[in-house]
């Protein structure tokens, strides 16, 4: 039993020697070292934070990740919903009871533009766009056994020109834009329950009025690719109606209303 004290007592000796005190001090200086490296890393980490506008609060002294939109000229194209329908003027009519009612007729816009930058977030916007616009007309006629009420669509092609509208954008893409347009009737037609006589004889295009002048303004946003989306109201100041028109059914006063919603791409706006 002794000598097996004894060889234990060598083997502890052995495994708890110098040699072995001498690794676990290093062992321990080694990783007090290690320690002191890591909170030295995350402590510069932190500072480098607060001063780098990328991770932290920005600084006035570098450059922003994001940098401000280009501002230049470029050229588009836009295509669009419209909802479209006419501000009747029911005591301007030559016969009143004959006034149509008007609701909204869906169709498209389509065109190209010029965007630009004239000073500041300022930008000048001519466009030239055909326009697909007219209306769900309602309206009675008294025939032999009462008044018949009759629905049909009239559908109206104009070419809009827009040579001075004005656009403002912020550096973000968000922009509000106004101006004049001016329009030239190509197309009228009439589809559905139309009433006796309503298109009268030779061109139905002749009953109306081949200028048309409105007032647009609308809101839209435009990415860094150059892919946009706006909607406008188009507010019409003009009376669609050919004045000289003698039928009852077609003297009076209406003037466009459209609601545009679109897509626009800018060429060459991504940098």
């Amino acid at each position: 039993m002794l000598e097996i004290k004894n060889a234990g007592y060598d083997s502890a000796r052995f495994f708890y020697g110098p040699s072995f005190v001498t690794l676990y001090k290093i062992k321990i200086l080694f990783m007090k070292k290690i320690s002191l490296l890591t909170l030295t890393v995350i402590t510069g980490m932190a500072v480098f934070a607060q001063g780098d506008p990328r991770i932290g609060s920005p600084s006035q002294s570098h450059t922003p990740m994001r940098t401000p939109m280009a501002k230049k000229t470029t050229f588009g194209i836009d295509v669009g919903v419209n909802l479209a329908t006419y501000d009747v003027k029911n005591s301007e009519f030559g016969n009143p009871s004959l006034a149509p009612e008007a609701e909204n007729k869906t169709s498209f816009h389509a065109g190209v533009f010029v965007d630009i930058p004239i000073g500041g977030n300022f930008y000048l916007k001519p466009e030239i766009y055909y326009s697909g616009q007219g209306a769900k007309l309602s309206m009675q006629q008294a025939t032999g056994t009462g008044n018949t009420t009759y629905n049909f669509e009239q559908d109206l092609g104009y070419i809009y020109l827009a040579p001075a509208a004005f656009s403002f954008k912020t550096p973000g893409g968000f922009m509000v834009e106004t101006g004049p347009q001016v329009g030239y009737l190509i197309s009228a037609n009439l589809d559905g329950n139309v009433p006796p006589g309503y298109a009268g004889t030779g061109d139905f295009k002749d009953r109306f009025k081949k200028i048309d002048v409105l007032w647009s303004a609308g809101v839209g946003y435009m990415s860094r690719i150059g892919l946009g989306v706006h909607a406008r109201y188009n507010y019409g100041l003009s009376n669609v109606l050919n004045a000289e028109d003698d039928a009852n059914q077609m003297t009076g006063k209406m003037q466009n209303r459209v609601i545009q919603i679109g897509l626009a791409y800018h060429f060459g706006a991504h940098k």
